[in-house]
């Protein structure tokens, strides 16, 4: 059953704005992450921030040897 499906939205995956996910597995989505970087919404600028946070991070901890500790797991 996906999302659309279970909350009785009588639309298909072309008529919304979101991915109509199943709700009985987990999927791959991919984000693309240059798309947020060009929007100006306080949202997508959240996102951006985010992502930049993340992988800075997984630099720095690279730099520094960190290989198993993590905040993110």
């Amino acid at each position: 059953m996906r999302f659309s499906s279970f909350f009785n939205l009588g639309k298909r995956q072309n008529e919304l704005d979101f991915v109509d996910i199943p709700l009985d597995t987990d999927i791959q989505l991919f984000i693309d992450p240059y798309a947020l970087s060009t929007r100006n919404d306080r949202f997508a600028i959240e996102c951006n921030n985010i992502i930049v946070n993340f992988f800075q991070r997984v630099i720095d901890d690279i730099k520094n040897g960190n290989f198993v500790k993590s905040p993110f797991l």
